[in-house]
């Protein structure tokens, strides 16, 4: 009990802590629109569409976890995809790097009768296919803007391919776990070494039970692909969809701020490469480098609306999915609550 109060004041602390990197930001751009000036001029029909965006990506990501989840001769309701998604990006908005979400949405998928091992590889599989997808599209997008950051962003395009790369590594090492396992272990196991011999790793045994165990489900969930191998493509393109949805919430925020210089296809390219760029970086919610990265990105774009772009976007792609998943959360504790005193009584 104790644990999880604490892990809520660290949540709350965070997002206090977010909300001053804001304020920060805004402090510091003299030419900015007002906020609240900002907010009064902008165009409520493209903002309406950029929450259309976000509730598309949301129905996704359900539709992903169902789809997995009855590939792999498992029943689950939409609805309860939907739930566990919204719990899942969550933890994941709030853990470093996201890896919060995936354990959490097995726990949940485990209440809802799916066994563990089920769970973990319809993890892994979404987690491939993820990967994968936001890797292509950020090569797309590289390809298609490249002149634009080499003429732009010369001196950060090293920052922009050490993002790419981490997420490419990720990938090789998840498609090494498939066929060899081995060579993963071999791996970890003299990194866990290292780690013991400079004393950051205590209990060794207990480091190397646990890596055992985690790289088995992994291997297993890698395995799982080879039996839904035929429908990882169709899954890659729905990613690909979802992501776009996610992707566009930029370009809508852009217009809604009054601004049609550049194209939908432009915005969302340089949103691709931002994405994967800070995807990596081992912060709740890419927080600061997402703030920094899109007034670095887009300021030239937004110009005098760069601030008020930020806001609204920051809002809908990382508070307004740890409202909603919260909300989620909060009503599926008071549902098990009831139903545990129905029990009971």
């Amino acid at each position: 009990m104790k644990n999880v109060k604490a892990q809520r004041i660290v949540y709350a602390l965070f997002l206090l802590f977010t909300f001053g990197v804001i304020v920060v930001i805004g402090i510091l751009d003299q030419g900015k629109v007002r906020l609240d000036e900002a907010i009064a001029k902008m165009d409520l029909m493209y903002v309406a569409i950029a929450v259309f965006c976000l509730i598309m990506f949301w129905l996704l990501e359900a539709y992903t976890l169902k789809y997995v989840t009855v590939s792999m001769n498992r029943k689950i309701s939409f609805f309860s995809s939907l739930r566990i998604g919204l719990i899942g990006l969550l933890y994941g908005a709030l853990t470093p790097s996201a890896t919060g979400g995936q354990p959490v949405q097995i726990m949940f998928m485990r209440k809802n009768g799916i066994p563990t091992g089920t769970a973990t590889s319809v993890m892994v599989v979404k987690f491939v296919a993820f990967q994968g997808t936001i890797c292509f599209l950020f090569i797309v997008a590289m390809l298609y803007k490249f002149v634009f950051f080499l003429n732009t962003f010369a001196e950060q395009l090293i920052i922009i391919g050490i993002g790419f790369f981490v997420n490419l590594i990720v990938l090789a090492v998840a498609v090494l776990a498939m066929f060899r396992k081995d060579w993963i272990a071999k791996a970890t196991y003299g990194l866990l070494r290292f780690l013991h011999r400079i004393r950051i790793i205590k209990n060794l045994d207990k480091a190397k039970e646990s890596c055992e165990k985690t790289l088995e489900e992994f291997h297993n969930g890698m395995i799982a692909i080879r039996r839904i191998k035929s429908r990882i493509w169709y899954l890659c393109s729905v990613v690909c969809i979802q992501m776009l949805f996610q992707f566009a919430i930029t370009y809508f925020v852009y217009r809604a701020c009054g601004l049609s210089l550049y194209t939908a296809l432009d915005i969302v390219s340089l949103q691709a490469i931002l994405f994967l760029t800070v995807a990596y970086l081992p912060l709740p919610g890419a927080s600061i480098a997402s703030e920094g990265g899109f007034m670095l990105v887009f300021g030239s774009i937004f110009g005098s609306w760069a601030f008020a772009g930020m806001v609204l976007w920051r809002a809908l792609t990382y508070y307004a999915q740890i409202f909603c998943g919260g909300v989620t959360m909060l009503i599926d504790n008071l549902v098990n609550r009831r139903s545990k005193l129905k029990h009971t009584s």
